[in-house]
């Protein structure tokens, strides 16, 4: 499955958390459950969210469960869809002179404040507004540039990716 998606722009986030993880998250996602008395995981995709019930497909339909039940059988590992930037080939740091640097400069300008004009290249300017995007996101303010960061900043710019909660 991850193979493929990156011919349509998107990338798989392989998370190990909690539920409140994938409510973080905010991506459909293809859950690993386990089923007593079955020697092997399921997988099911997870496809949205609405008050204790969840949309998902499986055996080629879809249908709705409740989000307990789910929870009940759901040991935390999931594989997440995000949308990728533009010349995404892994997560973004200082050094880095890029497209997806450049994209970076023009999510974080948008959201507010001085431009930042760094013609793709991560500057020390670019870090320090990447760090304070973070700490405002409930990120971790580490100055990279990693999956989740992309979620949240696809998130807060408007970049139209799918997410379970109003999918």
């Amino acid at each position: 499955m991850c193979g493929q998606v990156d011919q349509a722009g998107l990338q798989c986030y392989q998370a190990q958390g909690t539920w409140n993880t994938l409510l973080e998250l905010d991506r459909p996602a293809v859950l690993e459950l386990w089923v007593a008395a079955e020697p092997e995981p399921r997988h099911v995709a997870l496809l949205s969210l609405a008050g204790d019930g969840a949309t998902v497909f499986v055996g080629g339909q879809r249908t709705m469960v409740s989000t307990s039940e789910l929870q009940r059988i759901w040991r935390g590992r999931a594989t997440v869809l995000w949308q990728m930037p533009p010349g995404y080939s892994g997560p973004s740091r200082r050094g880095d002179n890029d497209a997806t640097s450049a994209w970076l400069a023009e999510r974080l300008t948008l959201l507010g404040g001085e431009r930042i004009d760094g013609n793709g290249a991560f500057d020390g300017a670019l870090e320090d507004r990447l760090r304070s995007f973070q700490r405002e996101a409930g990120l971790r303010p580490d100055g990279v540039a990693g999956p989740r960061t992309w979620m949240r900043l696809n998130d807060s710019t408007g970049v139209g990716a799918p997410v379970l909660r109003g999918f």
